[in-house]
């Protein structure tokens, strides 16, 4: 499938989150991934600018996951990209500031559209399409484990916000939290 540009022309998008707002220019759809009850899953990519008084000063091309949300899903959590996000960003501060030690994917980021849902932008992650029965159990006791950690520190995270990795370092297959549609928040820590 050809890459198509987003709304028939060039994109621009401005994508919220970490230390700075990041610039994406020439944002181009290249496949679609996945379409779910929440929205369509594109691989995008882009050019990253920097600009020093209104110049680019630099500009690298960059691979993300695009989940586009279909108009008027939710309310709550599930179907809403910014309460989505939301909970993403406390999770990585609590998972930073509280070593509670989940994998969650690097990059996770919001972007705000003239007339249409917003988008959560991630990084793109090497997932493992089947498993053998030796990765498939190490990948759901890993999920289980971070579960455990995350119930532990206030948050609930969905059998299905985890995804089976490949790890680049060992090559062993490893869960990320790298879909947020389950992503809760629980009203205070909870024990054992």
């Amino acid at each position: 499938m050809a890459a198509t540009t987003l709304n028939g022309g060039k994109k621009r998008v401005v994508l919220e989150g970490g230390r700075n707002k990041i610039e994406l220019e020439d944002v181009e759809r290249e496949r679609m991934i996945h379409v779910g009850n929440e929205g369509t899953i594109y691989r995008v990519r882009g050019n990253v600018v920097r600009r020093s008084g209104g110049v680019v000063t630099r500009s690298r091309e960059v691979r993300l996951i695009e989940k586009k949300f279909h108009e008027n899903v939710g309310e709550k959590v599930f179907g809403n990209p910014e309460a989505q996000y939301s909970i993403v960003q406390d999770l990585i501060r609590a998972n930073r500031e509280e070593n509670i030690g989940l994998r969650i994917a690097p990059t996770v980021r919001l972007s705000r559209e003239e007339g249409g849902k917003p988008s959560i932008y991630r990084t793109v992650l090497d997932v493992a399409d089947f498993l053998h029965p030796k990765q498939r159990d190490a990948f759901n006791e890993d999920r289980r484990k971070q579960r455990e950690a995350a119930k532990k520190n206030g948050f609930y995270l969905g059998l299905d916000s985890f995804l089976p990795v490949f790890d680049g370092k060992t090559g062993d297959v490893v869960a990320v939290v790298g879909d947020f549609g389950t992503v809760r928040r629980i009203i205070g820590k909870t024990e054992g």
